[in-house]
């Protein structure tokens, strides 16, 4: 709730959500398929990602090489989180088109024309999440495989060329899966737009405060 927290204001039953609407033209079972493919490029990506920690070759000695390829844990993380949101935005999507509403000792009162809209949280921490995940993630394995490019050449001439091809195919593949993810995650995110806030709702249904 903390920086979400502006976005609520006590009710007389609960809270009230005053913050920024948003609507996407997916559908629940659409967005819960989006999540589940997503799902799938991040465990192969994870499972590179630990492999790639694993090998003991020259370019994952080099510090410009080692850093950029570490800090890919963060989009992998991220991404990890932002999939597993969506997939759960597709569930209560779902839910809340059967008028099935959910409801906890805390709630929040949501307008009736809004059972089918985003929160900003939910907004954020998944399409948005998602999209920035993929990005950041096709950089920075694109930076590890150009550079690591470099090295396997150096080392060519060495004849040591075996452990470093494992390492730069490792840094294609995720650079590869990233960009696919990118741009699929892309088009899930183009299919939200921004909704105008509703001042006065007539009907509510409750939905637990999201935890931050």
């Amino acid at each position: 709730m903390k920086k979400y927290g502006k976005d609520y204001r006590r009710a007389a039953d609960g809270y009230e959500y005053i913050g920024s609407w948003y609507k996407t033209s997916l559908t629940g079972d659409a967005l819960k398929k989006e999540a589940r493919f997503f799902w799938i490029c991040l465990a192969v990506m994870s499972v590179q990602f630990v492999l790639g920690l694993s090998l003991n070759n020259a370019g994952s000695r080099i510090l410009w090489i080692l850093l950029p390829f570490v800090a890919l844990f963060l989009p992998l993380l991220y991404g990890w989180m932002g999939s597993a949101k969506l997939y759960g935005i597709g569930k209560r999507l779902e839910n809340a088109r059967a008028n099935q509403a959910a409801s906890d000792a805390l709630q929040v009162q949501i307008p009736k024309a809004h059972r089918s809209h985003l929160r900003r949280s939910e907004y954020e921490q998944s399409f948005r999440r998602l999209l920035r995940s993929f990005v950041a993630g096709a950089v920075l394995s694109n930076a590890v495989f150009l550079a690591d490019i470099l090295v396997l050449v150096s080392n060519a001439a060495l004849g040591s060329v075996a452990g470093e091809a494992v390492f730069a195919g490792n840094a294609a593949v995720l650079a590869v899966l990233n960009l696919v993810c990118a741009v699929k995650s892309w088009k899930v995110h183009a299919s939200v737009r921004a909704e105008n806030e509703v001042s006065a709702p007539e009907g509510h249904y409750n939905e637990n405060v999201p935890k931050n």
